[in-house]
């Protein structure tokens, strides 16, 4: 990990500026001055001035904790500029545009020079030091940094690279063998002001685990403020020793191995386990607290999500840590079939109902087979439809089926695709399988962008048979695209209607166009995301039953 060349390169191929010319600092008061004025109103300068100095310091001669006393100057600067870098990133749609991964690109090369300079001063103590907490204080802070190394990852839905483990392992052993790991050190800039090297260990190994590429960028923020209270609750012991009775499944960690936690391993060599009971006992008494009406803050918990969002959070994270990971209800069958995606609820309408969308008692506003040829007819529609397709910005791409089961899919978007960034949590994908004559509706529940620029995406699929319909609000003329599911047994799924989002209200009465005009009562919001609201209903009476309606929808 010691930085030799006069650049380093990031994890994410984005240069950091040499190291040629004096450091601008020498010691903590004058890092101190040159902090000072530094220009804060822009983060992404202070970024590249700090990595800059980081890689020029690493060569001077110091005493390791005079070194230290100058990096804790620099450290919270840096954690503020990173905070600051990170803010430009938010809700990003993926993939990431070129600008936007070289700045997580310059944010993951501060973090990783900054763990090599406490790394530094770990390695090069002596016994003449003055200061006998420099070598457990750099090591949670090295450690730290590469924690905070792998969140950056998961913020920008991308995959972490493997030498990251490969170092966390590394700086771990060092801190086994040399009995820093307990030592308690202060950290102003963690919610626990008194932890430990493990600690830092801990919150990056279960922050890897928690499946953060299913988490908004507020769920994760949450997840990764309350590690830093519940990291001290998880105990590392070596194979064989005795654990608490709830530590199933038994987590591992391979310091061989550049990955993160596993509940599978191929040899004992370099094994350490995770018991995860204080851990454990710890999310069920908040969950049983929010359970029982408490707001999250009476419960210990951080600010950010309401009761309800917590306890969706809190169980997800329950059963991935202590419970032996989220079961599926359904078996993933491989695939390896192609389907074209869109998004978007007009889009989900169009390819449902083969046509453009247009006003139940218009005429249909597709050319209608007269004097002109069959190949006339056909180019004709297909000039309708596509002009359709351009005025609502309708796109389709090609993607993979990698897994399918009857609720969900597992599909890869390969890089080829690239082109506008569209893809979020919760948005409403069409997926039209290659081959057959249907369309599947359903949502991202996860997504992660590769190296090489594929995108894995998990889709859930929405419970009914999708059927489309028209849908207004009652004393309003024009109808919108609506989507009616259709009860589906076998996943247990009763009737409910995907809405455009922010239109309706629970506990409304609105009218929908199917074989005639029916009116619905909107009984309660099941869903709200990806530009769409999913309600469940009630009939409440039909006005009328056109008899032999000839009108398609």
């Amino acid at each position: 990990m010691m930085l030799t060349s006069k650049t380093h390169t990031s994890l994410f191929g984005a240069a950091a500026p040499g190291r040629d010319g004096p450091a601008a600092f020498i010691d903590a008061p004058s890092a101190e001055v040159w902090t000072a004025q530094l220009p804060f109103d822009d983060p992404l300068r202070c970024n590249q001035l700090l990595l800059g100095e980081l890689s020029r310091i690493h060569l001077l001669r110091l005493h390791s904790a005079d070194r230290l006393e100058m990096l804790e100057v620099l450290r919270g600067v840096i954690m503020g500029v990173q905070e600051a870098c990170g803010q430009l990133c938010l809700n990003c749609l993926a993939p990431l545009t070129a600008p936007q991964k070289a700045l997580v690109g310059q944010v993951l090369a501060l973090w990783q020079v900054t763990s090599a300079a406490y790394e530094h001063c770990l390695k090069t103590w002596s016994n003449k030091e003055r200061d006998e907490l420099t070598r457990p204080k750099a090591l949670h802070r090295a450690l730290d940094a590469l924690a905070r190394s792998i969140a950056e990852y998961y913020s920008a839905y991308r995959s972490p690279a493997e030498s990251l483990f490969t170092s966390l392992h590394t700086l771990y052993g060092i801190g086994e063998r040399l009995g820093l790991l307990e030592v308690p050190i202060k950290d102003p800039q963690r919610v626990q002001a008194t932890t430990c090297a493990r600690d830092a260990y801990v919150y990056a190994l279960l922050l890897d685990s928690c499946l953060p590429r299913q988490y908004s960028d507020k769920e994760f923020a949450v997840t990764r403020l309350m590690l830093e209270r519940w990291a001290g609750r998880v105990r590392i012991v070596m194979p064989g020793a005795p654990a608490g009775e709830d530590s199933a499944p038994p987590f591992v960690v391979d310091l061989q191995a550049p990955r993160g936690l596993s509940t599978r391993h191929d040899r004992p060599v370099d094994l350490r386990v995770l018991d995860m009971s204080g851990l454990a006992t710890a999310l069920r008494r908040a969950l049983s607290a929010l359970h029982h009406g408490a707001e999250p803050g009476a419960a210990g918990l951080a600010p950010g999500l309401n009761r309800r969002e917590y306890e969706v959070l809190l169980l997800s994270l329950y059963q991935q840590w202590c419970d032996g990971g989220i079961k599926r209800q359904h078996d993933r069958q491989a695939s390896d079939s192609h389907a074209h995606v869109s998004n978007g609820l007009v889009a989900a309408h169009f390819y449902l109902s083969r046509q453009p969308f247009h006003q139940p008692n218009d005429p249909v506003n597709i050319p209608q087979r007269g004097v002109s040829t069959a190949s006339e007819h056909k180019a004709d529609r297909i000039r309708v439809a596509t002009e359709y397709l351009q005025v609502h910005r309708i796109h389709a791409e090609q993607w993979r089926i990698q897994d399918e089961s009857i609720t969900g899919l597992g599909m890869m978007r390969p890089a080829v695709e690239a082109g506008d960034s569209w893809l979020c949590l919760g948005l409403l994908l069409s997926v039209r399988p290659r081959g057959l004559n249907n369309t599947l509706l359903g949502t991202i529940q996860w997504l992660e962008e590769a190296r090489q620029g594929d995108i894995f995406v998990g889709v859930r699929l929405l419970p009914g048979i999708p059927a489309p319909i028209a849908a207004r609000r009652m004393g309003v003329e024009s109808f919108e695209p609506a989507v009616l599911l259709l009860p589906l047994p076998a996943v247990n799924a009763p009737s409910s209607i995907l809405l455009v989002t922010g239109r309706f209200e629970a506990q409304t009465v609105i009218e929908i166009w199917r074989e005639g005009i029916d009116r619905i009562h909107l009984t309660g919001l099941l869903e709200s995301s990806g530009g769409f609201d999913r309600f469940a209903f009630m009939p409440a009476g039909s006005v009328y039953d056109p008899a032999n309606a000839a009108t398609e929808i």
